[in-house]
C-alpha cells in the first residue's frame, strides 16, 4: 500500500531515496556522537562515511541483480539525503553539547 501511495507522488521514489537514507545518516551521525575525522577543513563524520560506503555498494550491486535496476538518479538522491542530514546531525549534536553544557553550569 505504501508502494501505490509513493507512486502516485511525482518524484516520489527519489524523495524516499533522499529521506531512507537521509534518516539513517542522521541516526548513524548521532548514535556515533557525531565523532568525524577533517580533510583538509572539512568534517567528515563517521556514521556519513559508514552510511555512503554501504549505499553505494548497494546501488552497484543493483546493476548486477537482472530483478534490479542501476539507476543514477537514485545514487544523486541519496546523496543529496547524506549530505543535508549530515549537516542537520551536525546542528543537532551542536545543540545537544550546548545544552549539556549549559545544564552543568547551573
Amino acid at each position: 500500500m505504501f508502494f501505490d501511495v509513493i507512486k502516485h507522488v511525482p518524484y516520489g521514489d527519489k524523495i524516499c531515496h533522499m529521506l531512507l537514507f537521509g534518516l539513517l545518516t542522521f541516526v548513524a551521525n548521532l548514535a556515533l556522537q557525531s565523532r568525524h575525522f577533517c580533510i583538509g577543513r572539512l568534517p567528515l563524520y563517521y556514521g556519513t562515511v559508514l552510511v555512503s560506503i554501504f549505499v553505494l555498494s548497494e546501488e552497484i550491486s543493483q546493476g548486477f541483480i537482472p530483478s534490479r535496476t542501476l539507476d543514477i538518479i537514485d545514487l544523486v538522491a541519496d546523496a543529496v539525503g547524506i549530505i543535508l542530514f549530515s549537516y542537520l546531525s551536525g546542528l543537532t549534536q551542536r545543540y545537544i553539547d550546548n545544552h549539556h553544557e549549559s545544564t552543568r553550569v547551573s
